[in-house]
């Protein structure tokens, strides 16, 4: 894998999409009972703050691999993209409260 930048940079853009996407996995299973008693709006921030964070990694992925591994890196980050997005439609679709 040809890297750009610092190695720590690649390893950042590898990983980061699949943390992100466990990381708002954990949060939002932690604030359902908080959005239960209040506003859903903390599932939706998580949401859009993780998917941020994803796709951020991605465009570092993007831009500090060189090669055939980059369009790797691109695929593989939107796939966990994706992923934290769907589970952001399902706090919408599905009652968490019922």
């Amino acid at each position: 894998m040809a890297v750009k930048g610092s190695r720590r940079d690649a390893v950042a853009a590898v990983a980061g999409p699949p943390v992100a996407w466990i990381a708002h996995l954990l949060v939002s299973y932690a604030w359902v009972p908080a959005a239960c008693q209040g506003s859903a709006f903390v599932l939706h921030l998580a949401t859009g703050v993780f998917a941020v964070m994803a796709s951020l990694s991605v465009a570092l992925g993007v831009r500090k691999v060189e090669g055939p591994e980059s369009s790797a890196v691109m695929v593989l980050g939107a796939i966990f993209v994706l992923a934290i997005v769907l589970q952001g439609v399902a706090n919408v679709v599905v009652d968490a409260c019922a």
